[in-house]
């Protein structure tokens, strides 16, 4: 009865122990885990990635607590019965800040990039350093204690042979079938988050770059390879100076030399396509570490091809509205507007169309416009026979291809229609870009560009036919003033304070 008693006591406490192995285990499992997703959330810029691994690391960090609270339990009723593992007093409270610090990362993850990257880096150093020696310590402790129970327990097998074998079928059965299953869910989930980091890393439209020490490519995302015109696999074992306009090098060993400081860095600079052309990007680059050793960059990549064109657009759109402003008449205006045009956007040429009744006729052009073009052209376009017409409900008209048989049978490739609306809602005037023999699409940016300038255009030929008439009822005057048969109002004195009308300064020049 007694021996009994004390195997089933110290069979007790031998699956209390194999369970704080287990919880032990699974924790730094959860701590290596942590680090990893707190690296995709720190590096993650769109929003549904950033979402995504914002809710696996806070699951993480769930699992983590429920595992802190199981592992406490155990170890209070190993102390109760006066066999409570040795194991470092601070693992508890270096959990607690672990887990702390990666709450507040899912808390601020849409924070400044450097403060994210901190935590993460932090955490990772954690990951490998002296969080992770304190759970193998543990780990350890816990081992030992059960080893010395074992043996304990083995003494008893010269007198009672089959405790001992129901004993081990016990423990096969009930402790290390389950603890089997638990690894293998564990290693499962595991390779889980391993093929969901290599899911985002491939989809997501930002550039990704991983090199080594050598600053060789060992891993670039189908993003950054599209940025370069390339392939990934073409990429790997080249390095970052091999496709960056030598310009920009020195700024890369700058950044290189901060890498391996352990520091992050952004930094703007351009990369060299296959074809030779030059790709604005935003890179941030912060340090990969194995263990606690500077093994290389990780680089997020962001192409800025978008902003560099919008700020050209912003530019050229400040420079028509400068020009335009020096303009005092309508054939003025209309004349520097298309010249700045022409000048800003890769067009074939230009035409302004004028409303004479039914028909629609050119007046201006900007471009070499062929002869035979020009002949059609200059019929112009009578009502109900082209699309130009669709624009007198203020809307422009963006063609791929020209509308009309006549004008797409000499090579007029895509037709831009931009009315220039009055004030008063009236179109009388349409201007008219054309890209010559290549039918593409109009893109987002000469489409802003060109409904911008026409409304520039509009608000500063109407300011011009103001002024024009001010001063055609200005002349007006002076000529009825001249052939009055009244007489004239004698001149007064340069001293007085009063000045004759024609001498007063006049606000539109």
């Amino acid at each position: 009865m007694t021996s009994n008693m004390m195997l089933t006591r110290e069979t007790k406490r031998i699956q209390q122990e194999v369970a704080l192995s287990t919880a032990i285990s699974h924790q730094a499992l959860l701590v290596e885990q942590m680090a990893r997703q707190a690296w995709h959330l720190s590096a993650a810029d769109a929003p549904d990635v950033q979402r995504a691994a914002r809710a696996a690391l806070q699951r993480s960090v769930t699992d983590l607590s429920g595992s802190r609270q199981s592992a406490a339990g155990l170890l209070a009723r190993l102390a109760r019965s006066g066999n409570a593992a040795d194991i470092n007093s601070n693992l508890s409270a270096q959990l607690h800040t672990y887990q702390t610090v990666a709450s507040q990362l899912t808390r601020t993850a849409d924070g400044p990039a450097a403060e994210r990257a901190a935590s993460a880096r932090w955490m990772d150093q954690q990951a490998s350093g002296g969080l992770a020696a304190a759970l193998q310590e543990t780990q350890r402790a816990v081992e030992r204690s059960s080893a010395s129970r074992s043996r304990r327990l083995a003494t008893f097998t010269w007198y009672r042979p089959v405790i001992v074998l129901s004993l081990l079928v016990f423990l096969t059965l009930l402790v290390f079938r389950p603890l089997e299953k638990r690894i293998q869910r564990v290693q499962d989930e595991l390779v889980q988050e391993r093929d969901f980091a290599l899911q985002v890393m491939t989809t997501v439209g930002q550039g990704l770059s991983v090199t080594d020490t050598q600053g060789r490519f060992e891993y670039v995302n189908p993003a950054y390879a599209r940025l370069l015109n390339d392939t990934p696999d073409n990429l790997l074992g080249r390095t970052p100076f091999d496709v960056t306009f030598e310009g920009d090098h020195d700024r890369l060993r700058s950044v290189r030399a901060q890498r391996q400081e352990g520091e992050t860095s952004t930094y703007e600079t351009r990369l060299k396509r296959a074809d030779g052309r030059a790709v604005p990007v935003l890179i941030t680059g912060s340090p990969r570490l194995s263990g606690t050793q500077w093994a290389g960059t990780i680089a997020a990549i962001t192409d800025l091809s978008a902003h560099k064109e919008t700020e050209q657009a912003i530019r050229i759109l400040a420079a028509l509205s400068h020009s335009l402003e020096l303009e005092r008449t309508p054939d003025g205006v209309t004349e520097r507007a298309l010249q700045v045009l022409s000048e800003a956007i890769d067009l074939a040429w230009l035409v302004l169309y004028v409303r004479d009744g039914s028909t629609f006729r050119p007046t201006l052009t900007s471009g070499a416009v062929p002869p035979e073009i020009w002949a059609q052209l200059s019929r112009g376009v009578p009502q109900g026979e082209g699309r130009i017409w669709d624009t007198l409900n203020g809307q422009a008209v963006y063609m791929d291809e020209s509308a009309r048989p006549d004008y797409a049978a000499l090579g007029v490739g895509s037709v831009a229609l931009i009315p220039l609306l009055r004030s008063t809602g009236d179109v009388t005037q349409v201007l008219c870009a054309f890209h010559g023999s290549r039918a593409q699409g109009w893109t987002e940016r000469e489409q802003v560009l060109l409904d911008t300038a026409a409304r520039s255009i509009s608000a500063a030929l109407e300011r011009a036919e103001l002024h024009q008439e001010a001063q055609n009822n200005a002349a007006y005057a002076e000529t009825l003033l001249a052939v009055s048969p009244w007489p004239r109002v004698p001149s007064v004195p340069s001293t007085s304070r009063c000045r004759p009308y024609s001498s007063w300064p006049r606000p539109w020049n």
